[in-house]
């Protein structure tokens, strides 16, 4: 989703794109710590995000970006929607809890599988979808 939102945004540039990679797959660092127990149980859940996730995550991508302006300013905007985007896809296919650490009350849009191997297979779907998009973009 980075990919596509930085060609949109006329991002080219190999350090440009990495700027909306980064931004992209920062929230979802927090999974290591949590592999293990997500491929035994065939899950991932709320309870294998941390603070990168939710609302501190949110606001580490706003200040995040915020740096990433006074950098780059002409990066702002791709950080902001890479980082943001990540979240509302999150949000979209994952149980959440949008006020974490304030509240733990989980939300579930149930739009999207739970089991392991169903996930995988949507995520896969989604990711050839919008590689597909980002390709037909690229060649206009």
């Amino acid at each position: 989703m980075g990919l596509l939102l930085a060609k949109l945004l006329g991002i080219n540039s190999v350090p440009d794109v990495l700027i909306s990679v980064l931004f992209s797959v920062l929230p979802d660092l927090d999974h290591f710590m949590h592999l293990e127990k997500a491929f035994k149980t065939g899950r991932f859940g709320v309870e294998s995000r941390s603070l990168l996730h939710e609302l501190v995550g949110l606001i580490l991508i706003l200040f995040g970006s915020l740096v990433v302006k006074i950098v780059y300013s002409h990066l702002l905007l791709v950080a902001l929607s890479c980082g943001l985007s990540h979240f509302a896809v999150d949000f979209l296919t994952r149980p959440s809890r949008p006020l974490h650490p304030f509240s733990h009350k989980e939300v579930d849009l149930k739009l999207y599988p739970r089991g392991l191997k169903e996930m995988f297979v949507c995520d896969m779907i989604l990711t050839a979808a919008l590689a597909l998009i980002y390709v037909m973009i690229a060649l206009i």
